[in-house]
């Protein structure tokens, strides 16, 4: 799944916004802000595409208007895993213990800290059972 967003100074905003279509706008250290995104499915393009970024940014624009005219510092674009669902498991691979967690797509950023807790869990629980065995 091709994703990409924007990065923009606006040390102002304390507070992460989601909206219709993808946009998202998440605060992050020292005053970048990332505005996103796109959800591109089978799309293996790595380029910036300007009118992915015009789109972004007017959705987030349009979902806080104190960014208009923020500083643009970057553009990211980037291929991440995707699958329905999201593969958190235990498996035995080769006679080791392995925890999957991942296909989180575009919402790594949302759901990926509860995959990872719950996967961490699965990662003790195996811990647990070899030590009894």
């Amino acid at each position: 799944m091709r994703g990409q967003v924007i990065k923009v100074k606006a040390p102002w905003l304390k507070t992460a916004f989601y909206g219709d279509y993808d946009t998202y706008i998440i605060p992050g250290p020292d005053g970048v802000v990332t505005l996103g995104g796109t959800r591109q499915y089978d799309s293996y393009n790595l380029e910036v595409c300007k009118h992915d970024a015009a789109a972004i940014m007017e959705r987030c624009v349009e979902l806080v208007p104190g960014l208009q005219g923020a500083e643009v510092v970057g553009h990211r674009v980037g291929l991440r895993p995707h699958r329905s669902p999201v593969r958190v498991e235990p498996e035995l691979v080769g006679g080791a213990r392995v925890v999957h967690c991942y296909g989180h797509g575009g919402y790594g950023v949302t759901c990926a800290p509860g995959t990872a807790m719950h996967a961490v869990r699965l990662g003790l629980d195996l811990l647990k059972l070899k030590n009894k065995l």
